[in-house]
């Protein structure tokens, strides 16, 4: 029987190495949670051994990314920036990180492909469309979600951009009208 190595460490010192060289060095958990989320739905080919999303305040959640950021952190791959309670705020690739992403790319090929294909599409995007466009992509995700008010209050104030933004994700008819649209 063949053991799966687990993937997420990975797929987030992939991810970190790809918007470090687009200029994003600290990234918050916000953003990088979702970034992974889009890998996991839309990067290409499924990870099996990737992150765990369920619903939860703020759409989709891992409690796999907290472990992994911890973990990469102790390897001294990452450095992480907590907030007064502990909790993770932002996390940011170090040079052996990069290094290490950089040794594993001919090995993980296809997950080094879909994580370029995520970065390329949605790290230009501002926190606040990202979630946007998560909120109306993936709405059974963001069933528990304490800022959906938010999210859609930005979406009305924002309308240009969005309507603009809407052909380019190919976003549905229902999908539009759940961000009221």
């Amino acid at each position: 029987m063949t053991v799966q190595k687990n993937l997420k460490p990975i797929i987030l010192l992939f991810l970190l190495s790809k918007l470090s060289e687009k200029g994003e060095r600290k990234v918050d958990n916000l953003r990088s949670m979702k970034l992974l989320f889009l890998i996991q739905k839309e990067g290409g080919k499924p990870i099996e051994k990737g992150f765990n999303f369920v619903p939860y305040k703020y759409g989709p959640y891992s409690e796999d990314y907290f472990d992994t950021s911890i973990y990469l952190s102790e390897k001294g791959l990452i450095d992480v920036e907590t907030d007064v309670a502990g909790g993770i705020k932002t996390v940011n690739i170090k040079p052996d990180g990069s290094q290490k992403a950089n040794s594993l790319k001919n090995a993980y090929s296809d997950i080094e492909s879909s994580v370029s294909k995520i970065v390329s599409e949605y790290a230009s995007l501002s926190t606040d469309l990202l979630l946007l466009y998560i909120y109306a992509k993936y709405a059974d995700f963001t069933i528990r979600s304490e800022i959906k008010d938010k999210i859609l209050s930005i979406a009305k104030a924002n309308f240009r951009v969005l309507q603009s933004k809407a052909k380019q994700f190919n976003f549905s008819e229902r999908e539009l009208n759940l961000v009221g649209i």
